[in-house]
């Protein structure tokens, strides 16, 4: 009976794949139940170095770690269907099949349900390769990084030795045409410093292909070429996957990024950069979201994103070039919480007309920071040194930026880099939904937060016990700040405001500031007034 069963099946394949085209589709796997992993024994699924970041920053391996139960993956192998990627967090699988054969998998039991995600095939069974490059080509532009690194404070960080060495970033994006042609990548190569590669499109390792949009991205960061063009983290180590589709906007791409993210994450990738964004203009119109959608745990992409970041991974994305269209907001997965969505400004420092806005809607604030995404000097397709504009530009900068500030601070969380880029935007005492915390500068955000016991700002402002465990600190303002209207906000993580008072302190006022029933955590306690604009980084235990 049941080879009777199989043997119908298969003649049911047979006619689908003659009559209708391949579609892609998402299987939900039931459960994880029987399977032969655990979570006392990770080094079976991740990487020594994943392990590593788990344990540095005190997060456990869960239940979402373990890969896909195997027997689900060959029932449906046996089917004569291929699954051709998986995701543990989210414990799915992706086909490529005829519409009646999508059908026809929701019937097994250990599936719960299958979702349309892209019309068409593009997956193919060829494994795609390149060569590996041994000569590039030297550009002939006289453009150079200078104005958008210099809003950062890149020189001197770089001055100082930080340039992302022994940090691991995973690049996201539409294809990397030319990057293994230019000399701009040349030391990327030269010194491996290109560790894992795949498309995740088409199915294979030829990143170099497509476009040139993540060439650009990737150049911002990752490029060098003498003192012309200088990434924000040149010596770092590097993954390159391309998740978006050219061509088209389908959910398949968000499953894309959260593929290429749970094998980022197995690699032991520490940061990871997307210049993407998904809101409306799908290739189906059902797949639109609405702005409610944006709110920090609705779509694909943002709770891939929130599952990273969960995982110990700093993401940071493009907030979107969405601010002078219809749509105006972030676009996802810049909603999402504890990342870092990047906005744009020029480089006079004010705000790009494109650049996306917040909140979200939910009422948080977005983005988180900014950079230089008017007229920034990027590396095209062909190896030359152009200009283009964009928060996909902006981005990562900022990515390389944290890559930096994280091999100064090694021994930091994810969430604590967050924290400290939030704390030295120059906007920072007041945030917004333009700007964020501002643009971010290294000496600043190296230096310029607090995670002692105490810290003197500017030899004005006193505040402890930091960390602290109650529901108030004790601030002492020095006598020269006496008499003037001072403001002091407090806000969470996300840029929320928890209060915000104005006083007028006396000389040599020692006081008692009430922070509320607030949840351990960080917090930024801004103080603003004509003869002092500062931030502190406060830590709840």
């Amino acid at each position: 009976m049941m080879r009777n069963s199989y043997l119908a099946f298969f003649f049911l394949l047979l006619v689908s794949r003659l009559n209708a085209q391949d579609n892609r589709y998402i299987l939900f796997f039931t459960d994880k139940e029987g399977t032969p992993y655990s979570i006392d024994r990770p080094e079976e699924f991740l990487s020594e170095r994943a392990i590593e970041r788990r344990i540095k920053q005190n997060l456990e391996v869960t239940e979402s770690d373990l890969p896909v139960v195997p027997a689900y993956i060959e029932g449906v192998n046996a089917l004569g269907v291929r699954v051709w990627y998986t995701s543990n967090w989210f414990n799915l699988g992706l086909v490529q099949v005829p519409p009646s054969l999508a059908e026809r998998l929701v019937q097994e039991s250990y599936i719960d349900s299958v979702a349309l995600v892209a019309e068409g095939e593009r997956l193919t069974n060829v494994m795609s390769d390149f060569i590996w490059p041994t000569s590039f080509t030297t550009p002939s532009s006289n453009r150079t990084t200078e104005d958008q690194n210099g809003l950062l404070g890149v020189e001197e960080m770089h001055a100082a030795g930080y340039k992302g060495q022994n940090i691991m970033m995973a690049v996201f994006d539409g294809g990397f045409q030319g990057t293994n042609l230019s000399s701009v990548f040349q030391h990327i190569f030269e010194n491996e410093q290109l560790l894992d590669y795949h498309d995740y499109v088409s199915y294979g390792k030829d990143v170099f292909t497509y476009d040139d949009h993540g060439t650009s991205v990737f150049s911002t960061t990752g490029g060098l070429l003498g003192d012309q063009y200088i990434g924000t983290a040149h010596e770092a180590n590097y993954v390159l996957f391309v998740t978006e589709e050219a061509g088209s906007e389908n959910r398949i791409e968000e499953y894309n990024w959260l593929f290429a993210a749970e094998r980022a994450d197995s690699l032991g990738v520490d940061i990871i950069n997307t210049s993407v964004g998904y809101s409306t203009g799908f290739s189906i119109e059902s797949m639109d979201y609405e702005y409610e959608d944006l709110d920090g745990f609705t779509t694909v992409i943002t709770r891939a994103a929130n599952m990273a970041t969960a995982k110990g991974i700093l993401v940071v994305c493009s907030a979107g070039n969405e601010g002078n269209d219809p749509w105006q907001f972030v676009t996802a997965p810049a909603d999402a919480e504890n990342i870092l969505a990047v906005g744009s400004v020029k480089s006079n420092q004010n705000l790009s007309s494109f650049s996306s806005l917040g909140p979200t809607s939910d009422g948080r604030m977005k983005p988180d920071v900014v950079a230089m995404g008017s007229q920034v000097t990027i590396v095209n397709s062909i190896g030359e040194i152009s200009v283009g504009g964009g928060t996909s530009y902006s981005s990562p900068q900022i990515a390389g930026f944290a890559a930096a500030l994280w091999q100064a601070k090694p021994n930091s969380t994810n969430l604590e880099i967050i924290a400290d880029i939030k704390a030295s935007g120059d906007r920072a005492s007041l945030p917004d939904n333009e700007y964020g915390y501002g643009l971010p500068n290294f000496d600043r955000a190296l230096n310029g937060t607090i995670l002692s016991i105490s810290d003197i700002i500017a030899g004005k402002v006193n505040v402890f016990p930091n960390p602290f465990s109650g529901d108030r600190v004790i601030i002492e303002i020095d006598k020269s700040l006496g008499g003037t209207p001072m403001i002091i906000g407090l806000r969470d993580s996300q840029g929320r405001k928890v209060r915000e008072e104005t006083i007028i302190p006396t000389k040599n006022e020692r006081f008692e500031y009430i922070t509320g029933d607030v949840s351990p955590g960080t917090y930024i306690l801004t103080f603003s007034s004509q003869k002092m604009n500062k931030t502190v980084k406060l830590l709840k235990i």
